[in-house]
């Protein structure tokens, strides 16, 4: 089960709102 959060923690775009958001 791959949960949202693994994803866009592969993602780079998505690494960048994810950091952006912490």
């Amino acid at each position: 089960t791959n949960t949202p959060e693994q994803q866009c923690y592969l993602q780079a775009k998505c690494y960048i709102e994810f950091y952006v958001v912490v």
